[in-house]
């Protein structure tokens, strides 16, 4: 084992995570194979990229050992605030997020205000997934200020804001929201016209009676390749669907 040239050992321990893996446990118990991988795996950026809520010493070792690696980081905010230093500790590295999944917060006020740098200072930003544990009005608007970079969407429970329409360069995106204040047509507009979007998933109840009547006289065209409605049996749902050829 001791004796495998780094690019065999690199090769294999690239499958050894799991997919659904959020920190660098599994790198942690390679290095106790043997010395070799230890110093192996020690001096391997990407292999310590992954951080999450769960231990924050491992977290603060990872985000030591990933050096100038593109990171990937899951918060659940309900273990961050039992620990007032741990966003002290994630804080300078915030903008080196490759992928940043934040859950389990009250507000969007709230997360701006525990980092800053949130969203505007996210050059590297591909993947964003919110997901709130209850739902209440919002007046900071995170779409605002999020990155070009960025390909990958997920709200949950997120209000949607006008701005969102800017996003663009997005090719997946998942919605889930009961309070959808966006009229049909905004949202059919902007599937339509965003021509890098290839996978949607929107699971949406409109706020008021008005908005999910569709105005348009033909389906939209688009690029999808992909497209789940799961509230379809909600109202406005067959007006949707009605509206969309994939």
């Amino acid at each position: 084992m001791n004796r495998l040239p780094p690019e065999v050992l690199s090769r294999i321990i690239r499958h050894v995570p799991h997919e659904h893996d959020t920190n660098a446990q599994v790198a942690l118990v390679l290095t106790h194979v043997c010395r070799y991988w230890r110093e192996f795996i020690i001096s391997t950026p990407w292999e310590w990229a992954l951080i999450s809520s769960g231990s924050e010493g491992l977290a603060a070792l990872s985000l030591k050992r990933a050096k100038a690696e593109l990171l990937e980081i899951c918060l659940d905010m309900r273990q961050v605030g039992k620990s007032p230093q741990y966003s002290d500790l994630i804080n300078p590295y915030i903008q080196r997020a490759k992928i940043l999944h934040f859950s389990g917060f009250e507000t969007v006020e709230g997360l701006t205000k525990m980092f800053p740098n949130f969203p505007q200072s996210m050059p590297n930003l591909q993947s964003l997934t919110l997901d709130r544990c209850n739902y209440s009005d919002s007046s900071v608007d995170p779409f605002e200020s999020l990155t070009p970079t960025l390909r990958h969407l997920k709200l949950l429970y997120v209000p949607l804001y006008p701005s969102f329409l800017r996003l663009r360069d997005i090719t997946e995106l998942y919605i889930r929201d009961r309070y959808c204040s966006l009229h049909l047509d905004t949202i059919l507009d902007f599937l339509e016209e965003n021509r890098s979007l290839k996978s949607a998933t929107l699971g949406i109840v409109f706020t008021e009676p008005s908005l999910h009547s569709s105005k348009r006289g033909a389906a939209i065209a688009n690029q999808l390749q992909y497209l789940s409605i799961p509230y379809g049996d909600e109202p406005g749902g067959k007006s949707l669907i009605s509206n969309i050829s994939l």
